[in-house]
Protein backbone atom coordinates (compact mmCIF):
# COMPACT_ATOMS: atom_id res chain seq x y z
CA UNK A 1 0.00 0.00 0.00
CA UNK A 2 1.42 3.49 -1.24
CA UNK A 3 1.30 6.44 1.39
CA UNK A 4 -1.65 8.37 1.18
CA UNK A 5 -2.44 11.25 2.15
CA UNK A 6 -5.96 12.94 2.82
CA UNK A 7 -5.98 16.93 3.15
CA UNK A 8 -10.06 17.44 5.05
CA UNK A 9 -10.91 21.09 5.87
CA UNK A 10 -14.02 20.71 8.99
CA UNK A 11 -14.20 17.22 7.90
CA UNK A 12 -14.69 17.57 4.24
CA UNK A 13 -12.67 15.70 1.94
CA UNK A 14 -10.64 18.72 -0.41
CA UNK A 15 -7.78 16.78 -2.28
CA UNK A 16 -6.19 13.18 -1.65
CA UNK A 17 -2.48 12.40 -2.50
CA UNK A 18 -0.58 9.38 -3.16
CA UNK A 19 3.05 8.27 -3.06
CA UNK A 20 5.08 5.12 -3.65
CA UNK A 21 8.35 4.34 -4.79
CA UNK A 22 11.20 6.34 -4.19
CA UNK A 23 8.41 9.36 -3.74
CA UNK A 24 7.06 8.07 -0.43
CA UNK A 25 10.52 8.53 1.19
CA UNK A 26 10.30 12.09 1.27
CA UNK A 27 6.97 14.15 1.15
CA UNK A 28 7.33 18.48 1.87
CA UNK A 29 4.10 19.84 2.73
CA UNK A 30 3.55 23.85 1.84
CA UNK A 31 2.08 26.50 0.04
CA UNK A 32 4.81 26.87 -2.66
CA UNK A 33 3.83 24.97 -5.68
CA UNK A 34 7.29 22.95 -5.65
CA UNK A 35 5.96 21.21 -2.79
CA UNK A 36 5.14 17.80 -3.31
CA UNK A 37 1.75 18.45 -0.85
CA UNK A 38 0.46 21.93 -1.73
CA UNK A 39 -1.73 23.76 0.21
CA UNK A 40 -3.32 26.93 -0.73
CA UNK A 41 -4.19 28.57 2.62
CA UNK A 42 -2.36 32.01 3.62
CA UNK A 43 -1.27 30.48 7.15
CA UNK A 44 0.68 27.35 6.05
CA UNK A 45 4.56 28.45 5.21
CA UNK A 46 6.04 27.96 1.77
CA UNK A 47 7.85 25.15 3.23
CA UNK A 48 5.73 23.93 6.37
CA UNK A 49 6.50 20.59 7.49
CA UNK A 50 7.95 17.36 5.60
CA UNK A 51 7.24 13.54 6.20
CA UNK A 52 10.08 11.47 5.75
CA UNK A 53 10.27 7.40 5.67
CA UNK A 54 12.40 6.26 8.36
CA UNK A 55 13.09 2.89 6.97
CA UNK A 56 12.15 0.10 4.55
CA UNK A 57 8.79 -1.38 5.89
CA UNK A 58 9.40 1.45 9.43
CA UNK A 59 7.04 3.41 8.70
CA UNK A 60 7.13 7.59 8.71
CA UNK A 61 8.34 10.54 10.85
CA UNK A 62 6.16 13.84 10.57
CA UNK A 63 8.61 16.78 11.36
CA UNK A 64 8.01 20.34 11.36
CA UNK A 65 10.22 22.55 9.30
CA UNK A 66 10.33 25.72 11.38
CA UNK A 67 6.78 27.15 10.48
CA UNK A 68 5.16 30.50 11.18
CA UNK A 69 1.79 28.58 12.63
CA UNK A 70 2.88 25.18 13.62
CA UNK A 71 1.80 21.72 12.93
CA UNK A 72 -0.17 19.99 15.36
CA UNK A 73 -0.94 16.41 16.24
CA UNK A 74 -4.24 15.94 18.38
CA UNK A 75 -3.48 19.73 19.37
CA UNK A 76 0.11 19.51 20.59
CA UNK A 77 2.52 21.00 18.80
CA UNK A 78 5.16 18.98 17.64
CA UNK A 79 8.73 19.16 16.17
CA UNK A 80 9.02 15.68 14.88
CA UNK A 81 5.86 13.09 15.59
CA UNK A 82 6.43 9.13 14.76
CA UNK A 83 3.33 8.60 12.58
CA UNK A 84 1.19 5.96 12.92
CA UNK A 85 -1.48 4.43 10.20
CA UNK A 86 -4.75 7.36 10.38
CA UNK A 87 -2.80 8.79 12.53
CA UNK A 88 -3.99 12.60 11.71
CA UNK A 89 -2.16 16.27 12.16
CA UNK A 90 -3.77 19.84 11.42
CA UNK A 91 -1.69 22.45 9.36
CA UNK A 92 -3.45 25.40 10.52
CA UNK A 93 -7.12 25.26 9.56
CA UNK A 94 -6.39 21.97 7.42
CA UNK A 95 -6.34 18.68 8.59
CA UNK A 96 -4.18 16.07 6.81
CA UNK A 97 -4.68 12.26 7.80
CA UNK A 98 -2.09 9.79 7.07
CA UNK A 99 -2.82 6.24 5.76
CA UNK A 100 0.30 4.10 5.18
CA UNK A 101 0.57 0.05 5.90
CA UNK A 102 3.87 -1.19 7.23
CA UNK A 103 5.28 -4.22 5.66
CA UNK A 104 4.84 -7.43 7.82
CA UNK A 105 7.84 -8.69 9.44
CA UNK A 106 9.79 -12.02 8.57
CA UNK A 107 11.54 -13.23 11.33
CA UNK A 108 12.45 -10.41 13.65
CA UNK A 109 8.58 -8.49 14.99
CA UNK A 110 7.40 -5.15 15.17
CA UNK A 111 7.40 -3.58 18.75
CA UNK A 112 5.82 0.19 18.98
CA UNK A 113 7.57 2.10 21.36
CA UNK A 114 5.00 3.76 24.02
CA UNK A 115 5.84 7.48 25.09
CA UNK A 116 4.80 10.85 25.59
CA UNK A 117 7.49 12.11 23.37
CA UNK A 118 7.21 10.63 20.03
CA UNK A 119 6.72 7.27 19.13
CA UNK A 120 8.91 5.13 16.68
CA UNK A 121 8.36 1.93 15.53
CA UNK A 122 11.46 -0.53 14.18
CA UNK A 123 12.45 -4.16 14.25
CA UNK A 124 13.44 -6.00 17.12
CA UNK A 125 14.38 -9.70 18.33
CA UNK A 126 11.83 -12.08 18.46
CA UNK A 127 12.36 -12.92 22.27
CA UNK A 128 10.48 -9.54 22.92
CA UNK A 129 7.52 -10.00 20.73
CA UNK A 130 5.58 -10.87 24.44
CA UNK A 131 5.93 -6.99 25.20
CA UNK A 132 6.50 -3.59 24.16
CA UNK A 133 9.52 -1.81 24.78
CA UNK A 134 9.09 1.55 26.30
CA UNK A 135 11.29 4.65 26.13
CA UNK A 136 10.59 6.85 28.60
CA UNK A 137 11.87 11.08 29.08
CA UNK A 138 12.49 9.74 32.90
CA UNK A 139 14.65 6.62 32.45
CA UNK A 140 17.48 6.39 34.38
CA UNK A 141 19.35 4.95 31.89
CA UNK A 142 22.63 7.41 31.17
CA UNK A 143 24.65 7.13 28.34
CA UNK A 144 27.09 9.74 25.60
CA UNK A 145 28.47 9.88 22.59
CA UNK A 146 32.03 11.53 21.56
CA UNK A 147 31.42 13.18 18.53
CA UNK A 148 34.17 13.82 15.97
CA UNK A 149 37.32 14.13 16.15
CA UNK A 150 40.70 16.34 16.91
CA UNK A 151 40.24 20.03 17.61
CA UNK A 152 36.12 19.48 17.14
CA UNK A 153 35.85 16.82 19.44
CA UNK A 154 32.92 17.40 21.87
CA UNK A 155 30.85 15.35 24.06
CA UNK A 156 27.04 14.56 23.60
CA UNK A 157 24.99 13.45 26.88
CA UNK A 158 22.09 11.33 25.59
CA UNK A 159 19.22 13.30 27.41
CA UNK A 160 16.03 12.95 25.02
CA UNK A 161 14.38 9.77 24.68
CA UNK A 162 14.61 10.46 20.66
CA UNK A 163 18.07 12.15 18.94
CA UNK A 164 18.33 12.88 15.53
CA UNK A 165 20.91 12.70 13.25
CA UNK A 166 21.50 14.51 9.88
CA UNK A 167 21.99 17.50 8.38
CA UNK A 168 18.56 19.23 9.32
CA UNK A 169 19.71 22.24 11.14
CA UNK A 170 17.29 21.32 14.01
CA UNK A 171 18.96 17.65 14.16
CA UNK A 172 20.51 16.39 17.67
CA UNK A 173 23.67 15.60 15.85
CA UNK A 174 24.41 17.73 12.63
CA UNK A 175 26.31 16.14 9.98
CA UNK A 176 28.94 18.26 8.44
CA UNK A 177 28.06 17.23 4.78
CA UNK A 178 25.12 18.98 3.89
CA UNK A 179 24.29 16.67 1.32
CA UNK A 180 23.25 14.31 3.61
CA UNK A 181 20.11 12.84 4.25
CA UNK A 182 17.80 15.62 6.66
CA UNK A 183 17.50 12.39 8.85
CA UNK A 184 20.20 9.75 8.73
CA UNK A 185 20.05 7.86 11.65
CA UNK A 186 17.84 7.76 14.81
CA UNK A 187 19.15 6.85 18.33
CA UNK A 188 16.43 5.80 20.73
CA UNK A 189 16.20 5.40 24.52
CA UNK A 190 14.89 1.56 26.18
CA UNK A 191 15.08 1.06 29.53
CA UNK A 192 17.53 -0.97 29.63
CA UNK A 193 19.99 0.48 26.75
CA UNK A 194 20.29 2.93 23.82
CA UNK A 195 19.12 1.65 20.16
CA UNK A 196 20.78 3.23 16.75
CA UNK A 197 18.72 3.03 13.51
CA UNK A 198 19.78 3.48 10.23
CA UNK A 199 16.92 6.37 9.03
CA UNK A 200 18.39 7.52 5.61
CA UNK A 201 16.25 6.75 2.23
CA UNK A 202 18.67 4.12 1.17
CA UNK A 203 19.38 2.71 4.29
CA UNK A 204 22.86 2.81 3.92
CA UNK A 205 24.09 5.09 6.21
CA UNK A 206 24.83 3.51 9.60
CA UNK A 207 28.04 1.73 10.17
CA UNK A 208 28.79 0.12 14.11
CA UNK A 209 32.12 -1.19 14.78
CA UNK A 210 33.13 -1.06 10.86
CA UNK A 211 30.16 -3.49 9.80
CA UNK A 212 27.00 -1.50 7.89
CA UNK A 213 23.76 -2.16 10.08
CA UNK A 214 20.18 -0.99 9.99
CA UNK A 215 19.81 -1.14 13.46
CA UNK A 216 21.85 -1.85 16.60
CA UNK A 217 21.98 -1.92 20.44
CA UNK A 218 24.46 0.07 21.33
CA UNK A 219 27.47 -1.49 24.00
CA UNK A 220 30.34 0.41 25.72
CA UNK A 221 32.70 1.32 23.43
CA UNK A 222 30.86 1.24 20.25
CA UNK A 223 32.31 3.04 17.08
CA UNK A 224 29.86 4.38 14.84
CA UNK A 225 30.03 6.07 11.72
CA UNK A 226 27.11 7.99 10.08
CA UNK A 227 28.29 8.98 7.08
CA UNK A 228 31.59 10.83 7.34
CA UNK A 229 31.06 11.57 10.87
CA UNK A 230 32.51 9.45 13.80
CA UNK A 231 31.10 8.70 17.22
CA UNK A 232 32.11 6.75 20.09
CA UNK A 233 29.46 5.56 23.01
CA UNK A 234 29.81 5.40 26.80
CA UNK A 235 27.33 4.28 29.18
CA UNK A 236 27.31 6.68 32.77
CA UNK A 237 27.86 10.71 32.61
CA UNK A 238 31.49 11.95 31.62
CA UNK A 239 33.57 13.99 34.49
CA UNK A 240 33.52 17.55 34.48
CA UNK A 241 37.33 18.46 34.19
CA UNK A 242 38.19 20.65 37.23
CA UNK A 243 38.50 23.78 36.42
CA UNK A 244 35.46 23.86 34.64
CA UNK A 245 33.12 23.16 37.47
CA UNK A 246 31.07 25.80 37.67
CA UNK A 247 30.59 25.57 33.65
CA UNK A 248 27.10 23.70 33.94
CA UNK A 249 24.67 25.88 30.93
CA UNK A 250 26.34 23.85 28.39
CA UNK A 251 26.69 20.08 29.14
CA UNK A 252 27.05 18.61 25.88
CA UNK A 253 30.14 20.38 25.15
CA UNK A 254 32.25 20.93 28.55
CA UNK A 255 33.21 17.38 29.25
CA UNK A 256 36.25 15.45 29.48
CA UNK A 257 37.37 13.06 27.01
CA UNK A 258 36.78 9.58 28.31
CA UNK A 259 39.46 6.92 29.35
Amino acid sequence: MPLELEVLLNGRLLDRYAFSGPAEAHVVIGRHESCDVTLDHEGVSRRHCEIVRVAEGGGHVLRDLGSSNGTYVRGRKIKTHSLNPDDSFSVCALTIRYRAERAAPSGPVLAVLSSPVPDLTFKVDASTSAQKVRTSRFSRLKGYLLVGSGSQERNYVLHESLVLIGSDPEAGIQLPDRSAPRIAALIVREDTCFRILDASPKGKALRVNGAAQVEAVLQRGDEIEVGSLRLKYFTGLPKLLPNRRKEREDPTRRWKRPH
